[in-house]
């Protein structure tokens, strides 16, 4: 997942402006600068900076978002009587948390703190950290952390139960469905707003169907709060990493609908 990541980071989409940008320039540093080499010198640049526009100047990312954010609502609790709270790890900053000693969080900070909140509002749920990453030579994962984390916040060790070794998001819902033997009872499951749909779709292959409750939120009002320059190119970043990884899943097999809705 850190390669997959590390790529993702190198060659993502954001990137290609840049790559593009920089094989124009060498087209056109070559010797040989025939005709046919500078249209297509030409053409690179012209369509790195379109590509520059779209995501610097336009809040493509916030349109990108918006529907993955949108697609499950967050519910009422005060009818919900979740047996389980299950937590999906990405929230860890492993190497800070290595550093300080204890777990420092990133963008998906909210996962660790709505999972203890919601273990305190029903406090006979078990509460489930599901990951399994961890650096190099190191023996603590990411979901240790978060368990300890959520030990200082007051919920008591007995309540928290960790998978590990699992290393995406259908990953997750596989080994957390392995553990499961009353397969009916009420899962609050926690994760980024804009990654839902995904995991949605992941647990519901493997047998469960949980009841979304999305945290972390990027846009409240997409239309009046659109954020700008580096802001909306990491915005455009992540909702298509999630658009890319919602299809290169359901072309694999590995979830049934690409988009998955409520039900």
């Amino acid at each position: 997942m850190t390669l997959n990541y590390s790529l993702w980071g190198l060659f993502g989409p954001v990137t290609w402006p840049a790559w593009l940008l920089a094989l124009a320039v060498l087209l056109m540093w070559l010797p040989d600068r025939s005709a046919r080499r500078r249209a297509l010198a030409k053409a690179a640049a012209t369509v790195a900076l379109l590509l520059f526009v779209a995501f610097l100047a336009l809040p493509t990312g916030s349109w990108l978002i918006a529907p993955l954010e949108a697609r499950f609502p967050r519910p009422a609790l005060d009818r919900l009587r979740p047996a389980h709270i299950v937590v999906l790890s990405g929230a860890e900053r492993l190497a800070a948390s290595e550093h300080s000693g204890q777990l420092e969080v990133g963008y998906a900070g909210d996962r660790v703190l709505e999972g203890a909140a919601l273990a305190h509002r029903f406090p006979r749920a078990t509460l489930w950290a599901i990951g399994g990453i961890r650096l190099p030579g190191s023996r603590t994962a990411d979901i240790d952390w978060t368990a300890s984390a959520w030990h200082r916040l007051g919920i008591a060790p007995g309540r928290v139960r960790k998978v590990d070794g699992t290393r995406d998001t259908c990953g997750n819902a596989a080994g957390y469905a392995a553990t499961r033997r009353a397969r009916r009872a009420a899962v609050l499951l926690v994760t980024s707003a804009f990654h839902m749909p995904r995991a949605v779709a992941c647990f519901r292959r493997a047998g469960i169907e949980p009841i979304p409750y999305p945290v972390d939120y990027n846009l409240i009002r997409p239309t009046r709060e659109a954020p700008s320059g580096l802001a909306q190119l990491q915005l455009v970043d992540l909702a298509l990493h999630e658009w890319i990884g919602l299809a290169y899943y359901r072309l694999a097999g590995r979830i049934d609908d690409l988009f998955p809705a409520p039900r």
